[in-house]
């Protein structure tokens, strides 16, 4: 991970955000923060509330050893160019001015399959141990590894084999229905609360064509898929073919439905 300084009294914009540029210092980062209260929906204006004693360095020395090891180039903090200096920055620091925090990043692939009208979206999961039903209402998804943006057909491969259980040789994969689309967003992570994590979505839409005609069936059914560990069902995912007019017109509840249907609506209307 990368840390990041930020001054307190410095108005964030939705913009820097995306960019990574910090007003305080002429360096660009990867943003890593804790905040107790933020907004990225509406004016680009709106300002980001930071929390304050995350971490204190004891000496301008550790601060750059810890900048270095993170892979912030600390001699870029020379006072040239418009940039700071590093003993400044731990000034601000132990002047209670900017705070170095974390922050969580999460990489995901949306992947919107589509066969003829209808995109195939995630109804429900059942956890057989919980015996625990959650619903979803979403597109087949899969989380990046690092370096992993490079390789989009990588990751969608392994989306349809974990997800949707078909192995490479057992379809062949249509040409993007349009150039991918990434949104990024920032919230509280529900499975860690407390800490802020980046989300960045990258949105796909395809087709795919399956070659053994009796898989094909029941591919372009509705089917469920159940995981299983140590011999047991642990997992049962249903999924559903459904009408994108249907998904057009549907009310959207929360901000990632809200994506959804926006990207739906871009990418094949």
């Amino acid at each position: 991970m990368r840390i990041l300084a930020y001054t307190r009294s410095t108005q964030v914009t939705d913009k820097k955000l995306k960019t990574g540029v910090l007003d305080t210092f002429s360096l660009y980062f990867s943003l890593f923060f804790r905040t107790t209260n933020q907004k990225m929906a509406g004016s680009s204006t709106e300002q980001l509330k930071i929390q304050t004693n995350c971490y204190r360095p004891a000496s301008s020395d550790e601060l750059r050893a810890d900048l270095d090891r993170f892979g912030i180039d600390s001699s870029k903090l020379n006072g040239k160019a418009g940039s700071k200096t590093v003993d400044a920055l731990h000034g601000e620091i132990v002047d209670n001015e900017s705070d170095i925090s974390l922050l969580r990043t999460v990489s995901v692939l949306n992947l919107f399959i589509r066969h003829s009208d209808r995109l195939l979206f995630e109804q429900k999961q059942y956890f057989h141990q919980t015996q625990q039903e959650r619903k979803r209402d979403l597109p087949v998804a899969e989380k990046l590894k690092s370096g992993e943006e490079n390789d989009l057909n990588a990751v969608i491969q392994r989306a349809i084999h974990e997800e949707l259980n078909l192995a490479p040789n057992e379809y062949v994969m249509g040409s993007f229905i349009k150039d991918p689309k990434t949104i990024t967003s920032f919230q509280m992570a529900a499975s860690y609360p407390g800490l802020m994590t980046q989300y960045k979505k990258i949105y796909v839409g395809l087709s795919l064509v399956i070659n053994d005609n009796e898989r094909a069936n029941k591919f372009f059914s509705d089917f469920a898929h159940t995981e299983t560990k140590d011999g047991a069902p642990r997992l049962t995912t249903y999924w559903h073919w459904v009408p994108i007019r249907d998904l057009l017109n549907a009310e959207p509840c929360g901000q990632s439905q809200i994506e959804i249907k926006q990207v739906i609506k871009e990418f094949f209307c």
